[in-house]
């Protein structure tokens, strides 16, 4: 099934496009500014820096009819109706069209077309763009990979093979024209719908799926790599991949770029970066992240010491490895209980997540540790900007997206907060629950207080501190027996628990009045709990 579409000359149709359009712009000289790109309907050319850029003609008609109504959602029976009056096409073709215009605009100017979910599209002021790095992907091809099948036999090789997988991930996600789907909302539609591809496609909104089986092979392991089309379930493309010895140290660069080969004849797909970064040649160092990587996936504060041992042990082994200085920062703060940890403990995580960048400046994950780290330093704005930068590499990274999140809360700007849970539901549509506890301290301090305890309902297990904010919550709403029943709940667990202190301590916002906010609120909850 061909996808490409034959590529026509702007100055060909020109005429009967600014004709069919009507195009009318406030410039006298119908030049309209989109970024660095230039749209001139007079003469029915895309350019930039002077340079003509090539454009299908129905999507030049398309580009020019957003322009006309710049600002204005366009419903997508508008354009179907306005760009293709005597045919009838389907939605596909419009969707096609959208891709081929934010191509054409390039990676600085194609969030300028924003999809409105269930409505349509509006080409946005190159103002309105959020500076955050952020950028919009419901019209990309979204693509998930599936956890691969251990069949070799060799229970040591699974770390190996499970952080090949998130490899490949990582790497594909560098493609700025590709969503890749995080990993958790991976797992979960695969348990539920088994290894049926068509519904773990309809699962995840997935375009396609890669799956792979490690199996025994002639020389050493491998690992049966396959590229799937969610539509009909079939194969696009196959190969299998040496994974044995140093060869696995270039499997995932390999599989990578592949894959990305395989999609571009397809799709038409430009990477935006030209090479995913090997993270060690040595395997010893290897083995011992992708230990730790497995130990902290199964999200079990128990295993935090034994998966900081192997970070230890890998930095030990090879001291330049950029990613195990990053994710040793992490752990620092985890094992002391991250907003509570000391400012010691916190400006050591941060030396551990400077070390990350400096050996890996390139790499968006130590870039997100980084600013991750600096929102519990107090370091806002380098914060934003080391985050900010890790999206611009990878805007797939599910990681960045939730510290940007986090970020936003603790600089007091729950709306954008908002907006980067909503992008982590295009590549996560299957939601941890951590993407809770973000949403209801967002709408708290939105002073949305019953969606935040709506929110706050949907975390499964809440530690003490989340207890507190929601008896907060609904000291807040006026509910005094939701009150008394969360506090009684940490009471029963901690009798001692200084429920200010810990919040005081815990959640540090760069603004004093929502701090203040929080504190009245569990002061509230506190006052009706001693009242009985």
């Amino acid at each position: 099934m061909s996808r490409l579409t034959r590529i026509v000359s702007l100055r060909e149709h020109a005429a009967s496009i600014a004709e069919r359009e009507g195009m009318a712009d406030n410039n006298q000289d119908g030049r309209i500014a989109l970024g660095p790109v230039s749209l001139d309907v007079h003469n029915g050319t895309l350019s930039r820096d002077g340079e003509t850029i090539e454009l299908r003609a129905k999507s030049f008609a398309l580009l020019c009819h957003l322009a006309r109504n710049r600002g204005r959602v366009v419903t997508k029976a508008e354009l179907l109706d306005t760009i293709w009056p005597d045919v009838t096409v389907t939605e596909d073709s419009l969707t096609q069209t959208i891709r081929d215009i934010r191509r054409a605009l390039g990676p600085d100017a194609s969030d300028m077309i924003r999809t409105v979910p269930r409505r349509g599209y509006m080409l946005a002021e190159a103002t309105d763009l959020a500076e955050s790095g952020l950028s919009t992907s419901r019209d990309l091809p979204r693509i998930a990979i599936l956890p691969f099948a251990d069949q070799t036999g060799q229970p040591e090789l699974s770390a190996r093979i499970e952080f090949v997988n998130d490899g490949i991930g990582m790497g594909l996600a560098r493609f700025r024209t590709l969503t890749v789907i995080a990993r958790h909302s991976v797992e979960s539609a695969v348990e539920d719908a088994g290894r049926d591809l068509v519904r773990v496609g309809e699962k995840l909104r997935a375009d396609y799926l890669v799956d792979g089986t490690a199996r025994p092979g002639p020389n050493g392991p491998v690992l049966a790599l396959r590229l799937n089309d969610c539509a009909d379930g079939s194969m696009v493309w196959a190969e299998i991949f040496d994974c044995s010895g140093d060869a696995i140290l270039t499997l995932q660069d390999d599989a990578t770029v592949r894959i990305v080969g395989q999609l571009a004849s397809a799709l038409l797909i430009e990477g935006r970066s030209s090479s995913v970064e090997r993270p060690t040649s040595n395997v010893t160092a290897f083995d011992h992240y992708a230990k730790a990587m497995a130990l902290m996936r199964r999200a079990d504060p128990a295993l935090i010491d034994e998966s900081r041992v192997h970070l230890e042990q890998a930095i030990a082994v090879d001291p330049g490895f950029g990613l195990a200085w990053s994710w040793l920062a992490w752990a620092e703060l985890a094992q002391h209980g991250y907003g509570l940890a000391s400012d010691e403990v916190r400006q050591r995580a941060r030396t551990y997540a400077q070390r990350g960048v400096e050996i890996a400046p390139a790499e968006p994950r130590t870039l997100a540790a980084l600013g991750y780290v600096q929102s519990f330093t107090g370091e806002y704005e380098a914060a934003e900007a080391n985050i900010s930068q890790s999206l611009r590499l990878n805007p797939s990274s599910a990681d960045s997206l939730h510290d940007m999140a986090i970020l936003m809360l603790v600089r007091c700007r729950p709306a954008e907060t908002l907006n980067c849970l909503a992008r982590l539901d295009e590549i996560q549509p299957i939601r941890s629950g951590h993407y809770y506890v973000i949403q209801f301290e967002a709408l708290y301090q939105l002073r949305r207080y019953e969606e935040a305890a709506q929110a706050m309902a949907r975390v499964a297990h809440p530690d003490l501190r989340q207890r507190v904010w929601a008896a907060a919550i609904a000291a807040q709403l006026g509910r005094d027996d939701d009150v008394r029943r969360h506090l009684g709940a940490v009471a029963a667990e901690a009798p001692d628990w200084n429920h200010l202190a810990a919040a005081e301590r815990s959640y540090t916002y760069e603004h004093p009045g929502e701090r203040e906010h929080m504190l009245d609120g569990i002061r509230m909850a506190l006052a009706i709990w001693r009242k009985g």
